[in-house]
């Protein structure tokens, strides 16, 4: 028992001094501050762009449309991975860095030696 009364005075000794943290607000909350926050750098930008210039570009190109909203899409797709609490997933649904992630290896091998009528050296 002589680990377990080293790793139980690692534990006090570490957890001695905690301070307590303040609670984040409500993902709904926050995500309506952060609309708040973006809805004022558009009204912003707004006053100082010329607004009719660019929707009678936007309406003169349909095509442009499609542009913007894509665009507007991939910026709060990006945005997502900023979030607290937000992990990002690799192709095998786990992330990279996770601990005790072991990484997949790929054994690849050269056709030239599995072809039919290769001449082995």
């Amino acid at each position: 028992m002589i680990q377990s009364d080293s790793i139980d005075r690692l534990i006090q000794a570490l957890s001695a001094n905690l301070t307590t943290v303040r609670r984040l607000p409500s993902p709904g909350l926050r995500a309506l501050m952060w609309l708040a926050i973006l809805a004022s750098i558009a009204l912003a930008l707004a006053m100082v762009s010329d607004v009719k210039a660019m929707s009678s570009r936007l309406m003169a190109a349909p095509d442009m449309w499609l542009a913007a909203l894509a665009s507007m899409l991939t910026a709060a797709e990006s945005a997502k991975s900023f979030a607290p609490g937000h992990h990002a997933k690799g192709i095998h649904g786990a992330s990279a860095h996770a601990p005790g992630h072991v990484k997949k290896s790929l054994h690849m091998q050269s056709a030239r030696g599995v072809a039919p009528g290769h001449m082995k050296h």
